[in-house]
């Protein structure tokens, strides 16, 4: 039977193994670029958080809803949905939705258009359990 000091010691020499994830980029499709970051990494607890800095170089983002990377396998949510919010960059702020299916589709939902003019992006940060 462990002792009080021993479970501590064996939770700190638990956490003293962790692993940092490995940090891929994320593939963007449909037109979108990375405008400054576009990636996305798995904890060894299999929580998985993407982020981004992403939009159409020299291009109106139009409003509506947008399809802008797929998650590969192992990465994608547990569950149907995982939502989470976004904001444009610069001086056009709005909210944006940002949702990703259990296929593994990022998409994001644009209210208004956001005009091109230098550095227009749309940003999220999004975590979520992984399959």
């Amino acid at each position: 039977m462990l002792e009080n000091g021993d479970a501590f010691h064996l939770q700190l020499a638990n956490k003293a193994n962790i692993q940092a994830p490995q940090i891929f980029d994320l593939e963007l499709i449909n037109g979108f670029q990375k405008m400054d970051y576009a990636v996305f990494w798995k904890t060894q607890e299999d929580i998985v958080t993407l982020t981004f800095k992403i939009g159409f170089q020299g291009a109106d983002i139009p409003a509506g809803t947008h399809i802008v990377s797929v998650l590969p396998e192992g990465y994608r949510p547990k569950t149907y949905l995982s939502h989470g919010s976004g904001t444009t960059f610069p001086h056009v702020e709005q909210p944006i939705l940002i949702w990703i299916g259990s296929g593994g589709y990022l998409n994001i939902r644009v209210q208004n258009a956001i005009p091109a003019f230098e550095g227009a992006s749309v940003c999220g940060t999004l975590s979520f359990a992984a399959t």
